[in-house]
């Protein structure tokens, strides 16, 4: 385990290997305690009574931090992690969508993941709405094939408007949404008469998927990189 905080590059350079090895073997035990280790001398550091505040020493341990959250990130076992900010070491609330969620998002997009399905389903629409469209989320215990319905006005310039139906997976990283989501969607959209479909998800799409959306007008696909890039933009207070 580490002795103190990394007061010199050497120090620091002696950390990550620590942690590279852990993550190379898949160890989210050994992960999970430098973490531990670290947000504590993190939030130690910043207190003027015992440490005398160093930004370079703070600024390793927040990439030593960074780096450990990455590596369990990728191992699957970090649904509950505190994560640090720049002024202190607290715990976002991850139930209800409020701007400084948004906020923290865009700058850690792994976070997202953090997100319940019923949250990532409200996450959307706020992003949406900040973007102008009229949404209406559906009942949380029973979605009927989508889980918003959303107007867009203005489309273009052109004055009108047009109604789309959304679908919100939060997947994991590694399981792409297939074909037979859009499917369905599409079904229900038309059983609606309802114009335009989109897939928003924390994942990704299959080539499937993809190649049946080129094929098409009325569907729209959405990744993780859209939708933090949806958070960059987002202007609502």
């Amino acid at each position: 385990m580490f002795h103190g905080p990394p007061l010199h590059q050497a120090d620091y350079d002696s950390w990550l290997e620590e942690v590279e090895e852990a993550s190379r073997h898949g160890d989210s035990q050994r992960l999970f305690a430098f973490l531990e280790e670290l947000l504590d001398l993190y939030s130690a550091w910043k207190e003027p009574d015992i440490y005398t505040q160093d930004q370079r020493v703070i600024r390793r341990l927040r990439l030593l931090i960074l780096t450990a959250k990455k590596a369990l990130y990728e191992t699957g076992q970090a649904e509950n992690l505190i994560l640090p900010r720049e002024d202190s070491v607290v715990a976002i609330d991850f139930k209800n969508i409020t701007a400084e969620l948004i906020s923290h998002i865009s700058r850690f997009p792994e976070d997202v993941y953090r997100l319940s399905s019923r949250a990532f389903e409200e996450f959307v629409a706020e992003l949406l709405a900040d973007m102008g469209w009229d949404v209406e989320l559906t009942a949380a215990t029973r979605d009927g094939g989508f889980d918003i319905f959303g107007i867009v006005k203005d489309v273009k310039g052109t004055q009108t408007t047009t109604s789309y139906l959304i679908d919100c997976k939060r997947y994991k990283p590694q399981r792409k949404v297939g074909v037979s989501v859009a499917r369905e969607l599409l079904h229900v959209k038309s059983d609606l008469t309802v114009a335009n479909a989109l897939i928003a998800t924390t994942s990704d799409f299959s080539k499937d998927l993809y190649s049946l959306r080129d094929r098409r007008y009325d569907l729209q696909l959405s990744n993780r990189d859209d939708i933090i890039e949806w958070c960059t933009r987002y202007r609502r207070t």
